[in-house]
């Protein structure tokens, strides 16, 4: 059995122990980004140390995928320095994905009570609202900043809702909206939500997921 082919079966386990936090860490220096791509996405079930700092550790992987899934599961990881590094990558990365991952993991951050300097954050990313060129990081920002309170960033979210649909960025957005989903703006969201007609599967699916997340 290859690494790849254990991580796999790490995957699929109910409990995880010491041993596959082990093979999950030596399998992130692996030359295979594959490999690394997936060692960065199982790290996040464990609450250890040495978890996070392999984290930390991916986020300046040569791979663009990789970083990204390691920005992703650094948002079950609170902490005054995983916001840091997040927010580095943000500012630094070439790569829009691993931009708009990082804020979604500080998203999860902000969330989960972690305490941020809102007001540097809040001046940094209006001024790159105005700026960035990609959808999805955009989208990132925007949502970012609905949760420091610019809740006129609704806006910006549902009008991704309106263009020609593309699945993958139709998905991201709705995702976006799960995570600022409130009293104050459920009613807005699920009518924008309800207008797209004739979803394919990918897009139904995350649909379900809203509705999901509506009706708790």
């Amino acid at each position: 059995m290859d690494t790849y082919e254990r991580l796999l079966e790490i995957e699929t386990k109910e409990t995880l122990d010491d041993d596959d936090l082990s093979h999950i860490i030596s399998a992130s220096t692996e030359r295979d980004a594959s490999v690394r791509y997936l060692a960065a996405e199982l790290l996040c079930f464990f609450d250890s140390p040495e978890a996070k700092q392999t984290l930390f550790t991916l986020l300046d992987d040569p791979d663009e995928l990789v970083r990204t899934n390691a920005c992703d599961s650094l948002g079950s990881f609170p902490g005054k320095d995983t916001y840091a590094l997040l927010l580095k990558r943000f500012e630094e990365d070439s790569d829009p994905l691993t931009r708009a991952y990082a804020l979604i993991a500080i998203n999860d951050l902000l969330v989960s009570g972690t305490e941020i300097e809102q007001t540097p954050l809040l001046h940094l990313l209006s001024a790159r609202a105005e700026t960035e060129t990609d959808a999805m990081a955009h989208i990132s920002i925007c949502t970012t900043l609905y949760l420091l309170g610019c809740h006129e960033m609704l806006d910006d979210i549902l009008a991704y809702l309106t263009e020609d649909p593309q699945t993958t960025l139709y998905c991201f957005a709705i995702r976006q909206l799960i995570t600022i989903l409130g009293p104050e703006n459920r009613e807005k969201i699920e009518a924008a939500v309800r207008a797209i007609s004739d979803p394919p599967v990918s897009i139904a699916e995350a649909i379900r997921a809203f509705y999901e997340a509506y009706d708790r």
